[in-house]
C-alpha cells in the first residue's frame, strides 16, 4: 500500500469517527475540552486509537502520542506498553464499546477489530498535552497489512496503578 493510500485509509477512518462526534455530541466536545475529561467517567478508563502499524510494527500513520521517558532520559514514539505514561500530541476521542446503551459496563472490551459506531463514543475528547496511563494495549487484526493500535487509558500520574502487582 502506498503512502498516500495509507494516509487516505487513516484519514477516512478519522473523518468517519469525527463526523459521528460532530453530529452526535457536538455540545459535549466544547465543554469536555475545558474541563477534566475524566469527571464524566466513574471508572476513569476508556479506549483511544493511537494509530496504525504495518507488519513490522512500524507506525504507518502520523504518531499522535509520545511515550514519556522511563529513566533513559529521552522521548519515545514507540508502541506503548502496560503502565507506560503517554502524552498526546493531538486531541483524541475516548471510546467504550456500546457506551450509549451500556455505559461503562464494556470499558474493558477492546474496540480493536470491531466495527465502531456513534454508540461507542463517550463524547469526551482528551486535549493535546494530556498525560494518560496505559492499562492495556490491543492491536487489531491486519487489514491490507495494517493493524490499528488501541490503548485502554486512564488519567496520567507519576506512579503506576499496577505497581506492586
Amino acid at each position: 500500500m502506498t503512502g498516500s493510500r495509507i494516509a487516505s485509509f487513516r484519514i477516512g477512518r478519522y473523518v468517519t469517527l469525527l463526523q459521528c462526534v460532530v453530529l452526535t455530541v457536538h455540545p459535549l466536545v466544547a465543554t469536555t475540552m475545558a474541563q477534566d475529561p475524566w469527571n464524566r467517567l466513574e471508572n476513569k478508563t476508556a479506549w483511544t486509537s493511537l494509530g496504525t502499524i504495518d507488519v513490522n510494527d512500524n507506525w504507518a500513520t502520523v504518531v499522535e502520542h509520545r511515550v514519556l521517558p522511563s529513566g533513559e532520559g529521552k522521548k519515545d514514539f514507540r508502541i506503548p506498553e502496560r503502565d507506560d505514561l503517554i502524552e498526546l500530541t493531538a486531541p483524541l476521542p475516548l471510546l467504550i464499546v456500546d457506551f450509549r446503551t451500556s455505559g461503562e459496563e464494556n470499558r474493558l472490551m477492546s474496540p480493536a477489530g470491531r466495527a465502531l459506531s456513534k454508540n461507542d463514543l463517550t463524547g469526551i475528547t482528551v486535549p493535546i498535552g494530556s498525560r494518560l496511563r496505559v492499562h492495556v494495549v490491543s492491536v487489531g487484526p491486519a487489514i491490507n497489512g495494517l493493524r490499528d493500535v488501541w490503548v485502554l487509558v486512564g488519567p496520567g500520574t507519576d506512579s503506576s496503578p499496577h505497581s506492586g502487582q
